[in-house]
């Protein structure tokens, strides 16, 4: 965690940029009692619970951006504690996976605020999954209902908050219960992801299979070796070809979990994995490119993998085993520590000086100069009115 927090320190800013400019808008719109605004959507990702976290904590902070890369490290932090509640993980067991979340390979979330969003979303729905695995085992009401509290802070979150709920159906089919509770299981979860799905805004959907195989594989390669700053589908790819390694090697952790599913902790990796797939994969049927910000959707992958490994190494302690799941994460580790140093020389210091455009930009702001950005909507592009409000609320580089 203390390599994520230096580098944020270093390489990210107090102004917000960007996408950053929604939530100082929904915050300026809704002090002049427009709550209306509360229910907002960055394309496509409903922000409602990640606007609620962020309003106080801007307020203290002068709404410096960086108390929203404190969240994501926190949301991380959060995943690392369900990884070792689910495994059993202790000591060395844990350096792959905290390495994994808190690595540098999936850099801009420690200098780009808005990427709390997926990070709380899909922190959200990892452990709504836990609560409601807890509730297939011990047939009690308030993991239940502590489930479908979070599904519904992970549907407020991000685009993908559905897909929660998808999950859940997967581990309810994998795990040993009676036909009466799986049935009516999936029936309370059909009900709610019918509800859920039509009330969140809708992306253009464009249903191209290689594609999304190739955004898919490219993504979780990232995870290891770094991204560039935007994934484009240009074909085959390093990335890619890293994927589809790690792919080979998460099918032979769920082979060889046999199906058998011993205990809760295998469904539960399982179900992240399927929670993780799906998740990239609407976001690549719904894009032209997967930009790096949306890379950390891939973790759960690389988690359930090593996940699995650590439940079948209790139950297959033969040699060749443990052999193979330690070389495995030994290359994963290395391949991990080589993103780790590209994001250090190249990749942080080079979107540091991009963010140092748009401050200039924005500090100096004229309405006919060049953009150091695409575009974005235009209701939250920065103006006098945002950069009045920031002002107002003594922002430091405004004083």
């Amino acid at each position: 965690m203390s390599i994520c927090v230096v580098c944020a320190y270093r390489y990210a800013i107090a102004f917000p940029i960007t996408d950053d400019w929604a939530f100082a808008v929904n915050a300026m719109l809704i002090e002049r009692g427009n709550w209306s605004e509360l229910i907002w959507h960055i394309n496509g990702h409903p922000t409602i619970a990640p606007f609620l976290v962020f309003w106080p904590m801007a307020e203290l902070s002068h709404y410096d951006s960086r108390c929203m890369i404190a969240v994501t490290i926190l949301c991380f932090a959060l995943q690392l504690l369900l990884f070792q509640r689910v495994s059993g993980a202790r000591g060395i067991e844990l350096l792959p996976a905290a390495l994994l979340l808190f690595g540098l390979s999936h850099w801009m979330e420690y200098q780009w605020g808005i990427l709390m969003t997926l990070a709380m979303g899909q922190t959200a729905a990892l452990w709504a999954l836990f609560s409601f695995n807890r509730f297939l085992t011990d047939k009690q009401l308030r993991p239940l209902a502590l489930s479908v509290v979070l599904a519904g802070v992970s549907i407020g979150s991000y685009a993908a908050g559905p897909t929660s709920l998808a999950a859940a159906m997967v581990l309810t089919v994998l795990r040993p219960n009676s036909i009466r509770l799986k049935l009516s299981a999936l029936g309370l979860l059909a009900v709610l992801f019918a509800a859920s799905y039509f009330a969140v805004q809708k992306a253009h959907y464009v249903f191209d299979l290689t594609k999304v195989a190739l955004y898919l594989l490219s993504s979780i390669g990232a995870l290891t070796i770094g991204s560039n700053s935007a994934i484009l589908v240009t074909g085959w790819s390093l990335l890619a070809s890293i994927g589809l390694a790690t792919a080979f090697v998460t099918a032979a952790a769920v082979v060889a979990a046999g199906w058998r599913l011993r205990d809760e902790s295998e469904a539960f990796f399982v179900s992240g994995l399927f929670l993780s797939l799906i998740s990239m994969a609407a976001v690549s049927f719904s894009r032209t490119y997967m930009g790096n910000w949306h890379v950390q959707l891939g973790l759960p992958v690389m988690l359930g993998m090593y996940g699995l490994w650590l439940c079948n190494l209790r139950y297959r302690p033969q040699s060749w085993f443990r052999k193979s799941g330690a070389a495995a994460s030994a290359a994963i580790l290395c391949a991990t520590l080589i993103g780790d140093y590209e994001t250090w020389t190249v990749r942080a210091p080079a979107f540091r000086t991009y963010l140092g455009w748009i401050e200039a930009y924005s500090l100096n702001y004229a309405p006919k100069a060049p953009k150091p950005y695409p575009p974005p909507v235009p209701k939250w592009d920065i103006n006098p009115e945002i950069l009045a409000f920031l002002k107002s609320k003594g922002h430091a580089s405004l004083r």
